[in-house]
């Protein structure tokens, strides 16, 4: 009883280092982000403005939105940049509690491999998250011309999607790339280093996603252990997996842990465990 009591305090003690680290990392991307975003915002507006009318012509409506072009790319880059420097801080806290960190200090800086993996797909998701924004955007003109408003009433509702996108989608970027990039580091260091085995942990707190089945109920996948490479029980390699359904990984803040196997102990047959689960060898 009193291993169980220090192996699940020392568990949730983890968790809230990585919570410290994350936090300001995500004000930190939030904030750069917010910035660029905002010259976005201000030279639509501009420019629908300029132009003094609502225009149902498509490429006038793609040029009034080209400042996605200009800054959007920038976005992009501070997103990957973030992303890369969370997936370091996984492979450094990976290697800390798989006891290996003083033995490999040197190898601490992340592969290229696994370093343009990570940037690779930090890349291609935020791309997609902007081309669906510059898009909605586009949408938001087309239906003011549509309903025949002035160009003031259309600036208005322009503006509003634009402070929606950013309070809340840009926020939500931010949340999801971070804890992302750190369990992808995490995941990447594990299958480098051999480590067999590693547990699901989440928050553990009342924002946990309740799933309409077990099998994407974050509460029921906490303290999951699964083999490395092995999916767990939602279908996810680790929290934050974009290969998965959104749902899934979507402001999800569970992490990573590695599991090393307790001497004495094996592994139940089936594909996912739980720590009562564990067989002893005799």
């Amino acid at each position: 009883m009193i291993v169980e009591m220090a192996q699940e305090t020392h568990a949730t003690l983890r968790y809230l280092q990585a919570c410290k680290r994350a936090l300001p990392a995500e004000i930190r991307l939030n904030r750069r982000t917010n910035t660029l975003f905002n010259k976005v915002i201000t030279a639509t507006l501009t420019e629908l403005k300029r132009i003094g009318r609502v225009p149902g012509d498509a490429s006038v409506v793609r040029g009034i939105t080209s400042a996605f072009d200009q800054y959007g790319p920038k976005i992009i880059e501070e997103i990957a940049k973030e992303t890369i420097r969370q997936a370091q801080q996984g492979r450094s806290r990976t290697l800390q509690e798989a006891g290996l960190y003083t033995i490999l200090r040197d190898k601490v800086p992340l592969p290229d491999h696994t370093y343009n993996l990570i940037k690779n797909r930090a890349f291609e998701a935020s791309a997609q998250t902007l081309t669906r924004m510059r898009g909605d955007v586009m949408e938001v003109l087309a239906q003011s011309y549509r309903e025949g408003h002035g160009i003031d009433k259309a600036a208005n509702l322009l503006k509003d999607k634009f402070v929606s996108m950013r309070d809340y989608e840009l926020v939500r970027i931010a949340r999801t790339e971070i804890n992302s990039g750190q369990n992808q580091g995490a995941y990447e260091t594990e299958r480098e280093f051999h480590i067999n085995y590693h547990m699901w942990w989440s928050a553990d707190d009342d924002r946990v996603r309740d799933g309409t089945t077990s099998d994407a109920d974050h509460t029921y996948m906490h303290g999951q252990i699964v083999r490395v490479g092995e999916p767990f029980s939602n279908g996810l390699l680790y929290p934050g997996d974009m290969s998965g359904p959104i749902e899934e990984w979507i402001n999800c803040r569970c992490r990573l842990v590695p599991f090393i196997m307790p001497e004495g102990f094996t592994a139940p047959p089936q594909g996912f465990f739980y720590e009562e689960d564990l067989i002893p060898v005799f």
